[in-house]
């Protein structure tokens, strides 16, 4: 059970959904949503939410390079955008010259982490005034801190962030169904809400959309280890590979297509 004890709040006048903000052990932010009797649990681990990043989904970006696949992701779950500055930090270190490839499909239901991380991505180092100052903060925090964890001048990486955002290679879709195609990718960051809070993104047919979107070699990562979810990788040609879950978690989940 999160402990975390929020250091700013703000609440939306269009939705009416607030959203706290809280440092988790690594010093890194974590954000929690609440709406009426809606509420979530922090999208991320109390023990750090920049440290549970690297470790459970850079596994998914070194396969990939690994391998030779071409740098195409799908994450579900864009929350405050962790995994796709992740992701072009990555890049640009171990493989600048694929940056013109990468292409990143993340869906992410609330319009305001939508609006103001692609807000934040084409203005910074600017702060505009849509952008509410809990949000700029919060990302300006991951984006330094990425672009030190991988050598990156922070400058240089959020030019490539937003260049990337404006010429259509970072996607960021509002909805995410069974009924949609999803473009064949070489790895999945499954990092949706709990089954507890979004139930329908754990369902076998959301899943199995998923990995039919996968080309013949690809990876999957997510932080839980769901018996029903294993079952279906195993039954879908993925190889799982034992990993401990982060923090007080005792297990995770990676698995790949050989």
């Amino acid at each position: 059970m999160h402990t975390l004890v929020p250091q700013s709040v703000w609440t939306s006048p269009q939705s009416g959904i607030t959203f706290s903000f809280a440092h988790t052990n690594d010093s890194s932010y974590s954000v929690s949503l609440k709406s009426g009797d809606f509420s979530t649990e922090y999208m991320h681990s109390e023990a750090g939410a920049f440290s549970e990043t690297i470790y459970l989904y850079e596994p998914v970006l070194q396969f990939a390079l690994t391998n030779n696949l071409p740098p195409s992701f799908l994450c579900v779950g864009l929350g405050i955008g962790y995994i796709e500055l992740m992701c072009v930090a990555y890049f640009l270190k171990h493989a600048p010259h694929l940056i013109e490839k990468i292409k990143i499909y993340s869906y992410e239901k609330e319009d305001e982490l939508r609006t103001f991380f692609s807000l934040f991505c084409t203005t910074y180092p600017k702060q505009v005034p849509e952008l509410q100052n809990p949000f700029f903060e919060c990302y300006e925090d991951i984006l330094t801190r990425t672009a030190q964890h991988y050598g990156l001048e922070t400058g240089v990486f959020a030019e490539h962030m937003k260049n990337l955002i404006q010429n259509g290679q970072i996607l960021l879709s509002s909805s995410w169904s069974t009924a949609e195609q999803i473009p064949p990718c070489s790895g999945v960051f499954f990092d949706a809400f709990s089954a507890g809070t979004t139930p329908e993104l754990w369902e076998q047919d959301a899943i199995l959309h998923v990995l039919g979107s996968l080309g013949p070699q690809a990876s999957f990562a997510t932080y839980a280890s769901r018996t029903k979810l294993k079952e279906l990788l195993s039954e879908t040609g993925f190889v799982l590979e034992p990993k401990k879950g982060f923090g007080p978690k005792k297990e995770s989940t990676f698995a790949y297509k050989p």
